[in-house]
């Protein structure tokens, strides 16, 4: 006698139940994965962003540390603010010739904030060989009257976040004078989505100008002597870098061409009574600093 086959099994509810248990599984597994690539290609965009940032950084600042303009009787660096640098170079490469023999060049490091979330950091580049060119109004970044230009780093964010209520500068100076500005700072934050932990990774340097020329102080004393005489001293005179100093005298107004190049000077004037000198001190560089008046009476 035969038997009938088991025909138990699944019924359609518990399939059901077990195919939306299986779907919610695999949801979940698939969302979870696509969060880890999603996390890893950020971190991977974010190091990269990093590694030329701070490849760039480093090349601007190699750059700065040179920063020197031969022949030139104005400071390295023309142009100083939170989000811009200019300043001249020489170009080992450069053909030079005609006006331009010592081949100075212009360079301009600056931030696109056309984007008010992410930036651009520019490298423009200006030669000439005729007459020097004016420096331009360059508002716009990049700018059109620069010959060659090419990206820094990307993903720069300075003027897109804040820090005590400010947005941070990338540029920072140790003087807001150009004629004795000798260091300069760095610093570039660089983020993929400043809308997205993690914060801005942050990039700093600092740089000293190894060529910088700065201005000579020049200050004397004036002693009266016994006999009508006055000793002038311009013993106090002084060069930031040590280099030689030229001497020129003004004697009530007028130069004193007997006393150029004279460190100490024994001045009778033609008559007693109150007389005013000056002095002015030049270094090999050709840069001058001329004191303040002194007056002193003769007896």
């Amino acid at each position: 006698m035969s038997r009938l086959r088991d025909e138990s099994g699944f019924t359609l509810t518990e399939l059901l139940v077990a195919m939306g248990l299986t779907l919610v599984v695999l949801t979940a597994t698939l969302t979870t994965l696509d969060s880890f690539v999603t996390a890893n290609q950020r971190n991977l965009t974010a190091n990269d962003l990093r590694e030329t940032a701070r490849i760039g950084v480093d090349r601007v600042a190699r750059e700065v540390r040179n920063a020197a303009g031969p022949g030139l009787q104005t400071p390295p660096v023309e142009r100083a603010g939170p989000y811009e640098l200019v300043f001249d170079s020489v170009d080992p490469q450069g053909a030079g010739g005609g006006l331009n023999s010592a081949r100075v060049r212009r360079i301009r490091i600056c931030l696109d904030q056309s984007n008010p979330k992410t930036g651009r950091l520019w490298r423009q580049v200006e030669t000439w060989v005729g007459p020097r060119p004016a420096l331009a109004v360059a508002n716009a970044c990049p700018h059109n009257s620069y010959g060659s230009q090419g990206i820094v780093a990307e993903g720069v964010v300075n003027h897109a976040v804040q820090r005590n209520g400010a947005n941070p500068a990338i540029f920072s100076y140790d003087t807001a004078n150009l004629t004795q500005l000798t260091g300069i700072g760095v610093e570039l934050l660089v983020d993929t989505n400043i809308d997205r932990v993690p914060r801005e990774s942050t990039l700093n340097t600092s740089v000293r100008l190894r060529n910088r020329n700065r201005t000579p102080v020049a200050s004397f004393t004036a002693t009266p002597q016994a006999g009508g005489h006055v000793l002038l001293n311009a013993g106090g005179s002084s060069d930031p870098e040590g280099q030689t100093l030229k001497y020129s005298w003004t004697c009530d107004g007028l130069p004193c061409p007997s006393y150029v190049n004279a460190q100490v000077v024994d001045y009778q004037p033609a008559t007693l009574g109150s007389h005013s000198f000056a002095l002015t001190v030049e270094d090999t560089g050709g840069l001058k600093s001329t004191s303040p008046t002194q007056t002193v009476v003769v007896q």
